[in-house]
């Protein structure tokens, strides 16, 4: 293999090195929490209070906003700004949000900005959980884990653009501009154990019970492995938090060794009083899942899917597959220039260079609609795509894509129509009925058992693992009377 020097000519590459190593030099401040040395040359501490503000409403635009309860948001800042007390940066001010999401999630970005969503708070079963969760994300901040994946990140595209320069290719540093990407995705393995043990360290300084990080990662187990068999994958790891948060069970036990020789308060009363009350799954101004059925309040739209098929909702779209994931749709509202006819916005917008195999004009209820079916090469054989516009108005479309495999066409052809036609504006009777689930903390009565309780949440499978998951019971624990517990209405 020719060297490096002598494909781009040794006076570049020793240039590239010289510019790369006196930035890394140069670059490291000390670690508040560890007191080593960490690479933040692009993100000092000094910086990390504007880069936080200047990110902040880009969080909220993306993960749902500020869920709309001040009182619940001041006793989340009361006890993240506890733990913050007792951690290693006395010189910031730390934020704390709640986010209107039903994903079991929370992060940190550099400047004191922390992040827990609603369905986090709704798992969680006493405040000592929670201090947990915000005391790991304390930590990543603490110990500058933001600041040095920005600065590594930045490291890595300068070391980009000047290796693009010297050959004189962009692709080359387009394709290295990706890797620096993916370094912004997620922390190291060394990071997150960091996280845990200042968190733990947090906790305990704080007067918590430090046992909570592990009773808290054991539910977020528990809980994705409900998630995983209910969507049919066996990888509950690619879930919420654990998509975010690599969690195997063997940092689990770690973070019951740490915490063994702990003690400390729960708070768990005064915690189930705080989130009484608290919507748990979606909320109106992000629509509802009913069984098969999709329906939108706030756009006073709805549609039902085909039998067989699970529906999620994400932030930006709403999908739904079959259980082997062989056939599936995706739905989303985008706004248009006025008066953009939906076939126009199908052929000159959204696929202007496709070769449709047809293309219809049609109506879907009193709207006026498109569509056009794709074939698509994919690395399982031919896939039928299937392009869905519907008009609402001047300025909105909602489209729909569907897919399945070429050979499945006969089968799925009519369950996408019947769907695409089940489009529908919501009545004032549907309206009115489409409330949203909420928390309610009850008391055990004598005579009562957790199967019976699971049966009266809203209908759904695995009534009795979510029961139990919700509540932090275990599969052998038997219910007490006058005991608090977490329902669903």
């Amino acid at each position: 293999m020719r060297s490096l020097a002598s494909i781009f000519g040794i006076r570049r590459v020793t240039a590239l090195v010289a510019v790369l190593l006196s930035v890394w030099l140069t670059g490291c401040a000390v670690n508040p929490a560890t007191g080593d040395r960490s690479f933040v040359a692009f993100l000092p501490p000094e910086d990390e209070a504007a880069f936080g503000a200047e990110n902040h409403p880009l969080i909220l635009q993306k993960f749902g906003g500020v869920y709309d309860d001040p009182t619940l948001g001041a006793y989340v800042t009361q006890v993240g700004s506890t733990l913050a007390s007792v951690a290693e940066r006395p010189d910031l001010t730390f934020t704390f949000t709640i986010l209107d999401s039903e994903t079991v999630n929370a992060f940190a970005i550099p400047g004191g900005y922390v992040y827990v969503t609603r369905g986090l708070l709704a798992l969680a079963d006493n405040e000592a959980e929670l201090a947990s969760v915000l005391g790991h994300e304390i930590g990543h901040i603490t110990a500058l884990h933001g600041a040095q994946r920005v600065s590594r990140g930045m490291l890595a595209g300068i070391g980009a653009a000047i290796l693009g320069a010297a050959i004189g290719q962009d692709a080359v540093t387009d394709l290295l501009g990706v890797g620096a990407s993916a370094l912004l995705q997620g922390y190291s393995r060394e990071q997150e154990l960091e996280a845990d043990t200042l968190g733990i360290r947090y906790l305990s300084r704080a007067g918590y019970d430090p046992r909570a990080s592990t009773s808290f990662l054991a539910k977020l187990r528990e809980t994705s492995l409900i998630r995983a068999q209910l969507a049919g994958d066996g990888d509950p790891d690619g879930f919420d938090m654990f998509a975010s948060h690599p969690r195997p069970i063997d940092r689990v036990q770690r973070a019951a060794e740490l915490s063994a020789t702990g003690n400390g308060e729960i708070w768990r009363d005064r915690y189930l009083e705080r989130i009484d009350g608290l919507i748990y799954g979606s909320s109106p101004r992000q629509g509802f899942i009913r069984g098969r059925s999709f329906f939108h309040p706030t756009l006073g739209i709805g549609f039902t899917v085909p039998d067989g098929f699970t529906l999620q909702n994400q932030p930006d779209d709403v999908r739904a597959a079959n259980r082997d994931k062989t056939a599936g749709l995706m739905f989303d509202a985008i706004r248009v220039q006025p008066d953009l006819s939906a076939d126009r916005y199908l052929k000159q917008i959204w696929a202007p260079t496709a070769k449709f195999l047809s293309f219809d004009r049609l109506r879907i209820g009193h709207r006026d609609a498109a569509t056009g079916l794709l074939e698509q090469q994919t690395p399982d054989g031919t896939a039928d795509l299937r392009l869905l516009a519907i008009q609402d108005g001047p300025q909105r479309i909602y489209r729909f894509v569907f897919i399945n495999r070429s050979r499945d066409r006969g089968l799925y052809s009519q369950a996408f129509r019947a769907t695409a036609f089940s489009f529908r504006t919501l009545s004032e009777l549907d309206l009115a009925q489409l409330k949203p689930e909420r928390i309610k903390i009850i008391e055990s009565k004598p005579g009562e058992t957790i199967d019976g309780l699971a049966n009266q949440i809203p209908p759904g499978p695995l009534k009795e693992q979510r029961f139990r998951v919700l509540n932090g019971l275990t599969p052998e624990q038997i219910l007490t009377p006058g005991t608090r517990l977490k329902t669903i209405q």
